[in-house]
């Protein structure tokens, strides 16, 4: 079984110039989308970072946000996603409770005196790169989710990257995507149906 990022690059393979991402007047290819992530991967890796590590991730949503969230899976890490609309509170418990070894952001919406990088402050600071290529063992963990909270401290749900990707495989099934469907993403990127909208199109 193939993971997220592995399907994503062959998707690349067949339709490089197809637009896969429209924010605005923001138009991305899936080309260019994969050389977006190739360049935030490769940054991860220069930090020590790949299977196993957990990088909390906190964007609005945008055409950075899917190409972190690729990035994350590209190297095979764990992403934490924590809602930049959440209480700082919740945000510093999110984080430190899952043990992430950093906070991958923006300008205005960090939460924590160190440990975190700005994406609006990096990305034109990052070198092209070769594409990246990490062997996943899809039993590892891919994402780190937290419940609401509402009967006492959020608990982290541990999503393995075969739950998902099990998921994507059922629902393209059921609910096939043709080259003229759009797909809108609308849910928080702490639920795990985020990950269906941000991907299930690509």
């Amino acid at each position: 079984m193939n993971p997220i990022s592995h399907l994503f690059e062959a998707q690349v393979e067949q339709t490089p110039n197809r637009i896969a991402l429209v924010d605005g007047d923001d138009h991305v290819s899936f080309h260019e989308l994969n050389r977006r992530a190739d360049r935030y991967a490769a940054w991860f890796r220069s930090l020590g970072l790949g299977p196993q590590s957990r990088i909390a991730l906190s964007l609005g949503r945008s055409v950075e946000l899917v190409t972190a969230f690729l990035a994350i899976f590209k190297i095979g890490a764990t992403c934490v996603p924590i809602d930049p609309k959440y209480p700082s509170a919740r945000k510093s418990f999110v984080y430190k409770h899952a043990s992430s070894q950093l906070l991958f952001t923006q300008t205005g919406l960090d939460f924590l005196d160190n440990e975190s990088f700005f994406v609006n402050e990096l990305f034109n600071q990052l070198p092209q790169v070769e594409p990246i290529k990490t062997p996943i063992h899809c039993d590892e963990l891919m994402l780190i989710l937290y419940t609401s909270g509402s009967t006492g401290a959020p608990k982290g749900v541990m999503v393995p990257y075969t739950s998902t990707v099990n998921r994507f495989l059922w629902m393209y099934d059921q609910f096939p995507f043709t080259e003229t469907d759009v797909a809108i993403s609308k849910t928080s990127i702490g639920f795990v149906d985020a990950q269906w909208e941000m991907f299930g199109g690509l």
